[in-house]
């Protein structure tokens, strides 16, 4: 008697590999990468839409210049003292600073700092400055000097060349027609190329499919069926 077969149980994915070497230098994005790797200059702020690389860039930036990196669940009085050991700071996602008490002030301290010991300073965030709801004008003016480089999420030809190296990395034959269906129902950035191709590779390896236009269909359906049901029960 033949049973059928379970849903495979979900596998922990391993952190994202946000090292300069695994970087995808693009058009839009080499500006920001040629700042970001330089010994020395002025504070950076790197914005851009969601998934378009700017933490990728932080942690280069981080690795390459001895820097430490905080959040706005981690800017808190006591950063101001971790950082002060460090030759360079990122301060993170910028757009949620007024989401947190402190985040703001610490910043500003930070970024102080930051200019006295003559450390690196990297900022992040979404869409511009305007768009984040800042309150405190001394933050303000010095985040309008940072040199400011905007990225972009890629391309469609830059898009589809990376995920057919990811594809490859993980020895996975793709037709040029497949990767392009399955790219046109995900968002065009690379961290949604990369989960589309690890959650084709777990299929392959659970029911030993071939990569089809098919079976791209059938994830699609089935994580919108799983959507759907998490909707019902909220």
């Amino acid at each position: 008697m033949n049973h059928p077969q379970q849903p495979p149980l979900p596998l922990d994915q391993p952190p994202p590999n946000l090292t300069l070497d695994s970087f995808y230098e693009t058009e839009c994005q080499s500006m920001a990468l040629a700042r970001v790797l330089e010994a020395s200059g002025p504070a950076l702020l790197i914005t851009g839409s969601q998934s378009s690389g700017k933490t990728h860039l932080a942690h280069i930036f981080a690795e390459q210049h001895g820097g430490i990196i905080f959040n706005p669940n981690t800017m808190t009085d006591q950063a101001v003292l971790t950082a002060a050991d460090s030759s360079a700071v990122v301060l993170e996602d910028g757009h949620r600073w007024s989401q947190h008490p402190s985040a703001q002030a610490t910043a500003f301290h930070l970024y102080n700092q930051a200019n006295d010991l003559g450390q690196r300073l990297l900022v992040t965030g979404q869409n511009s400055i305007a768009s984040w709801n800042l309150t405190l004008p001394d933050l303000i003016s010095r985040l309008h000097a940072c040199l400011q480089i905007s990225v972009t999420n890629p391309d469609e030809t830059a898009l589809h060349m990376v995920t057919a190296k990811l594809f490859a990395d993980r020895q996975l034959a793709v037709s040029s027609r497949t990767i392009s269906f399955a790219l046109s129902r995900v968002d065009r950035s690379f961290a949604s190329a990369a989960q589309l191709v690890a959650q084709i590779d777990h299929a392959i390896q659970w029911g030993e499919r071939r990569v089809t236009t098919t079976l791209v269909k059938d994830l699609i359906a089935a994580r919108t069926a799983s959507d759907d049901t998490d909707g019902d029960e909220r």
